[in-house]
Parts: C-alpha cells; structure tokens; sequence
C-alpha cells in the first residue's frame, strides 16, 4: 500500500482537484463495472440483480471522461492560442497510447496455462491477427475496454474539424445527430425511429463527438452555469437514465447493462462537469485528486489485474464486496511505482 500512499507527483499548476477526484471515482466505477459483483439470481431484487443497478449507476463514467478530455482540451486551446498545435499534440500522444496499450494486450495472455501449452508468442500472432482481420476489431482493441483510447482520438479530431465551421447551432446540431445514429447502434437498436439510423458504424464513435463537443464548449467563460442548473442537469440527468434503461427493458426486452450512452447521458455528464467546476476545491485534504491522476494507467491496465485475479467470476458474498476494491487498489500501486519512472510515466499518468 506504500505505492498508493505515496503515488503522488507534485502540484502541477492548472490542475482542479474536483475534476481530479470525480475522475478517481469515475474509474473505481469502470472497475465496478468490469468486475461484474453482485451478479446473480442469489441477489436479485425482484426481476433485476443488484450488479445490475451496479453497471447502470456507473456508466456515467466513460462519458465522463469525455467530456472532461472535451473541457480540458479546450482550456489548454484558449489559454495557448495555437488550436492545431494543442489538438495534434494531444492527438499524437493518444497516438502513442494507442499503439503501447494495444501491444501490451497482445503480449499479455488472459490464460498464462494455455500460453505455455500452446506457444505464448504463436498465441499471441493469432491474437494480433484477430485484430487486424477488420477495421471495427482494431477499433475495438485487444480487450473490450480498450475502445475507449481510439474512439477519443478519433472523436477529438473529428470535433476539431467540425468545429473549423465557426458556427456553434449547425455544430450542434450535426453532433446531436450523429449521437441519435450512435443511439440506434446501441441501447436503441430496436426503437423504430432510432433503430434504422445507425450506418452500422460503433455506438460509440458517433455518440463520443457531441460530449466532447460540450465540454470544449465549457472551457474558459463560454459557458456558465449556476448552480442549481448543474444539480438540476446531473441529478436530473442520471434519474432519467435509470428511468429511460427502464422502460428500454420493459419496451423492447434490452437489458440493463451495458448502457454506455441514452438520451440523458449528455445532460448527466455536463451537469457533472459544471458541478465540478463551480466547486473546484471539492475533496481537497482527501486522497482522491491524487489517485485521480493516475486514471489513464488504472483504466488500461486494470484488465490485466483482473484476469490474474479471476476478478470476473462469482464467488461469495465478502468476495463480491472486497473484488473491486481490490482490483483498484493493486491497479494503483502498480500504475503509480510505475509512473515513477520518466520514460513510461505518459503512459499511466
């Protein structure tokens, strides 16, 4: 526990502890998530699991990181003066996160027995041949959760060029658009509207670009928010979530895992964002800020915890309480000693 401890780097100006706490949160809930807990008819209440209600309550969190990608990104543009320098610098290091992370899950083996019985280095060229075979799978990643890295990159390039337009309503618009299409593709696959939209491009591509989008917006004065707007937007934002993945399970049978983006998720995450912003102190004195830093490394390398621990499979009911925190808490350790090194600290930090 040392390395979580002391897994701090010093204070690095322009930073905002709020946003830095919600991020430390924000992936204890993508690992909550992944770990499946609480699965189970042994833990149903009525016709839903309580890992259910789990997996929706944290699905704020990759939009999050969106947005937040999207506001940041913006305020290093408004500060600096220079766009295209900002955006392809930011680019090229997702570049080079893209291509470490991806390498790193080809090598690294989920099943370390079959490795030594089948060629660790053969099984590893299937792998990568599986990820080559179609453009969609090398999206996708060697691992599931690695979609986030490209669909940022891509989103943030293609919120870049759009915006080269100047005019913020036909922006919008287009974005919004492009998220009803991203809708179709994922949690409203079978709404008759939304459905035949999608142009069977990832949910996630199309969806991406209009938080993004909101949060650039936000930086600097653009756009300000009180505070009863911002409660309003996130408390409001996240009941209707809960209500819209509802009536999606008793409309069309889609379950409630697995909810990544709905109608509300937009107005959940900016509500968040401006919250945030309006308490830029929140959780300082408390761990949070600090371990939110290192939210890149945990985010990709956890995976890797997991599958040496068996984080995904049931078990009993300490177990189900203890995975998570388990998970994150090595996941940190190792992510920080690591990050303690200058030659690989802009992959994990």
């Amino acid at each position: 526990m040392d390395a979580v401890k002391h897994a701090v780097f010093p204070q690095v100006a322009g930073r905002m502890p709020s946003i830095d706490a919600a991020r430390a949160i924000a992936i204890f809930a993508v690992l909550a998530i992944h770990c499946d807990p609480f699965i189970g008819r042994v833990y149903s209440l009525g016709e839903v699991s309580a890992g259910e209600l789990i997996d929706l309550a944290g699905r704020f969190a990759v939009p999050f990181f969106f947005v937040v990608s999207g506001y940041l990104l913006g305020e290093r543009c408004r500060k600096s003066g220079r766009d295209l320098r900002v955006v392809s610098g930011f680019a090229g290091r997702l570049a080079g996160l893209v291509l470490f992370w991806y390498a790193f899950y080809l090598l690294w083996t989920p099943d370390w027995n079959a490795a030594w019985e089948g060629g660790w280095i053969r099984l590893a060229y299937w792998r990568a041949a599986a990820l080559f075979g179609d453009g969609w799978s090398l999206l996708a990643g060697p691992r599931a959760h690695l979609w986030f890295l490209p669909a940022l990159l891509i989103g943030t390039l293609h919120v870049f060029a759009v915006m080269r337009v100047k005019r913020r309503v036909p922006c919008l618009v287009y974005f919004a658009l492009l998220y009803a299409m991203g809708l179709g593709a994922g949690a409203y696959a079978d709404h008759p509207l939304l459905g035949p939209l999608s142009p069977g491009v990832p949910g996630g591509l199309m969806c991406a670009p209009l938080i993004i989008a909101t949060g650039w917006w936000s930086a600097g004065g653009t756009v300000r928010m009180g505070r009863r707007v911002a409660c309003f937007l996130f408390i409001g934002g996240t009941v209707a979530t809960f209500v819209e993945a509802w009536t999606l399970l008793h409309t069309y049978g889609v379950p409630l895992e697995g909810h990544d983006f709905l109608l509300a998720t937009p107005f959940q995450v900016w509500g968040l964002l401006n919250l945030l912003r309006l308490y830029p102190s929140w959780a300082v004195g408390t761990p949070l800020p600090q371990w939110g830093r290192y939210t890149l490394g945990v985010y990709a390398g956890h995976v890797a915890v997991m599958e040496v621990l068996g984080a995904r499979e049931g078990g009993g009911l300490l177990w189900e309480f203890l995975k998570t925190p388990l998970v994150y808490l090595l996941t940190l350790s190792v992510v920080g000693l690591l990050a303690r090194w200058p030659r690989v600290r802009p992959f994990f930090a």
